[in-house]
């Protein structure tokens, strides 16, 4: 008889940990802590006190490990959820010339028709 094994599925692989957590949401607004019981490269799996309704996509702070990430729930369970750390937006690149010329030239046009309909209102207010 064969067994299969299953499937790691998971980008990294995890190391059992008992650390303190918060998880918040609403930039902020709303969190609470958490203990994050196993912890790789790539995410979590992390319990809460109570089961707890929480949004898809929170942040995740792991003072221990400084850690400060966004991240996104993969997976429900009881009072444990395991989560995927998402990457930051990334700084988007200066832009280029040609792109700063077309800017400047909108702002131009755009400067002109405000001194146009100033103009004109200040002639139907009688001024």
């Amino acid at each position: 008889m064969v067994i299969d094994t299953p499937i790691e599925r998971r980008g990294a692989p995890r190391e059992r940990a008992l650390l303190g957590a918060r998880i918040s949401w609403g930039g902020g607004a709303y969190g609470i802590d958490a203990s994050v019981v196993q912890i790789s490269k790539t995410g979590a799996k992390i319990s809460l006190p109570q089961p707890h309704a929480t949004p898809g996509d929170l942040r995740i702070d792991i003072p221990r490990r400084d850690i400060s990430a966004k991240a996104h729930v993969v997976r429900r369970e009881g009072r444990d959820l395991a989560i995927r750390f998402v990457e930051e937006d990334a700084p988007s690149a200066p832009p280029s010339v040609e792109k700063l010329r077309i800017l400047a030239d909108e702002l131009a046009a755009l400067k002109h028709e405000n001194a146009i309909l100033r103009s004109e209102l200040t002639r139907l207010r009688g001024g």
